[in-house]
């Protein structure tokens, strides 16, 4: 297993009563040892990305993300 899955995210951003999709069904592994850059234009969701796969996004301004995040931190 990976150390960290994350298959089929999905976050949304409230705006003026509206959810907006910030992030669409991103998937990837990283495996023990990897190094992994997640990289992009300004904007494009990045941090957005990582708040949401360690669950920091208030819920005043984002629904819970969707898709599946698996984290394996065992010591090997």
């Amino acid at each position: 297993m990976s150390m960290l899955e994350v298959d089929g995210l999905k976050t949304w951003l409230k705006s003026g009563g509206k959810q907006i999709k910030a992030v669409d069904d991103v998937s990837f592994a990283i495996q023990r040892g990897e190094t992994f850059c997640l990289v992009g234009e300004s904007g494009s969701g990045k941090s957005v990305t990582a708040l949401s796969i360690i669950r920091l996004l208030p819920e005043r301004i984002a629904s819970p993300p969707a898709g599946a995040i698996h984290f394996d931190f065992r010591r090997r």
